[in-house]
């Protein structure tokens, strides 16, 4: 904000309180209406307007920034609080196998990981099983990660086959 002083806490305050009031305000009209098309409006905007996107690509941006490095647990809480989606597999393995020396970050991202959403998809899932399966075979890997690691892999497998169980359900 340049040369601009301001008191952050109290534009948080602010923004938040009018967020409370948005969304109480919302509630209400959605729980006095009697009209389906209404009550849809309300819920798409509620929907749509206090859960975004781009909080997500924020949030990522930030554990990845180099410059959050070692500091960057937090982000990774307040995404894994936020969403629970199956596509983050991918970028939480990418975090597990990165950050080697992280135990904030691993162990986030482990818990991430089984607190993910199913279905998982299958190429993700093959996926991550080649890449945790070749760490596990790399010399310098410690008992620790080997256990952290086949745990993973025990886990994925078990997804693998409810939806190999489910395929034959036509689901």
């Amino acid at each position: 904000m340049g040369n601009l002083q301001y008191n952050l806490d109290e534009i948080l305050n602010l923004i938040s309180e009018r967020k409370r009031t948005s969304v109480e305000e919302l509630n209400q009209l959605i729980n006095h209406s009697g009209n389906e098309r209404e009550i849809s409006k309300i819920g798409f905007l509620l929907v749509e307007n206090f859960k975004d996107e781009d909080i997500e690509a924020t949030l990522v941006k930030l554990i990845t920034n180099p410059f959050w490095k070692n500091n960057n647990g937090t982000f990774l809480y307040l995404l894994s609080e936020y969403s629970n989606d199956s596509k983050y597999l991918n970028f939480l393995i990418d975090l597990i196998l990165r950050n080697k020396n992280d135990g904030e970050i691993i162990m986030g991202a482990y818990s991430m990981i089984l607190n993910l959403q199913p279905p998982f998809e299958r190429k993700d899932i093959t996926k991550s099983l080649q890449r945790l399966r070749k760490e596990i075979k790399k010399k310098s890997i410690d008992d620790e990660r080997v256990q952290l690691m086949q745990s993973l892999i025990n886990f994925l497998d078990g997804q693998r086959q409810i939806i190999r169980f489910y395929a034959k359900f036509g689901v």
